[in-house]
């Protein structure tokens, strides 16, 4: 086992250590109440009997999932010296985003005085529970562009690759674009297989599609596992290749990333020199 799989093995250990955090708050409960990404400052869950539940500090740009009881709870929320409140009902395998909008200085206290009265109209009323999906809440898309390079072993020779992507980011989460990568080498004489005497070595190249799921993505170090889809060429030879991808992510800025990480190209041929794990370094641009 060379020094690039042991590598490959932390950054999935790491994954799988770093990934789980935030899912734990929401296990084990029959409700889930979600914090929407606007929300920020101090947090306080209170149960009917106004009996403390849960306490925290939330950042903004970062939604937070806490599961819960079925039942109603008082949110109280600090984030600038002055106290918003509301009154939330919880149903039974229900998941409910609370906005900005839902929390104001006397909802909680004029909600208090007809709580009676208001519970079969909460039960009527209440805005239905969106369905869960890949990309969640409103969805939105930004255009990236990406360069880097790719250092490997081809025709077990050290061999640098560089190349980029363009394409699209949706939700700041999962993203679909067009990649292609070529070997960094100026045009040489070699003598290779059924290639003539003094012919000119290409490659090898390949690009295709590729798409790529991150998390959490509003984090300053997060992580991005991919793969790559397509068709490429060495020595006049074509091959079809997929590469699964995984990377750890440095925000660089709001629209600049850092990422590094490793892959391992699969081939239809064993002679286009890609058979071993790649070694990569890029730089995103997009929000």
């Amino acid at each position: 086992m060379n020094i690039k799989h042991l590598i490959f093995l932390l950054i999935v250990f790491l994954v799988l250590v770093t990934f789980p955090l935030d899912a734990a708050h929401s296990s084990d409960h029959s409700a889930i109440l979600v914090f929407n990404e606007e929300i920020f400052g101090k947090i306080t869950i209170l149960d009917e009997g106004e009996d403390l539940v849960v306490e925290l500090t939330k950042p903004v740009g970062r939604k937070i999932e806490i599961g819960l009881d079925t039942g109603e709870y008082l949110i109280i929320n600090i984030p600038e010296g002055r106290i918003f409140k509301a009154w939330v009902a919880l149903r039974k395998g229900t998941r409910f985003e609370l906005y900005t909008e839902d929390l104001t200085p006397e909802g909680a206290e004029s909600l208090q005085e007809d709580k009676r009265e208001r519970e079969p109209q909460l039960s009527a009323n209440q805005p239905e529970i969106p369905r869960e999906t890949l990309l969640g809440g409103e969805s939105y898309s930004h255009f990236y562009g990406e360069f880097g390079t790719k250092t490997t072993d081809v025709y077990d020779e050290f061999a640098v690759l560089v190349g980029g992507q363009l394409g699209w980011i949706f939700n700041h989460s999962f993203s679909i674009g067009f990649a292609a990568y070529g070997r960094a080498e100026h045009e040489d004489e070699y003598e290779h297989w059924d290639c003539y005497r003094d012919c000119d070595y290409r490659g090898p190249a390949y690009g295709g599609i590729t798409t790529a799921f991150i998390f959490p993505p509003k984090n300053l170090i997060h992580f991005k596992v991919g793969a790559l889809f397509g068709a490429g060429y060495a020595w006049e030879r074509h091959f079809y290749i997929f590469e699964p991808e995984i990377d750890i992510v440095l925000n660089i800025s709001q629209i600049v990333r850092l990422q590094a990480g490793l892959s391992y190209p699969l081939t239809d041929r064993s002679d286009s020199g890609l058979d071993d794990v790649m070694l990569n370094v890029s730089f995103r641009f997009g929000k």
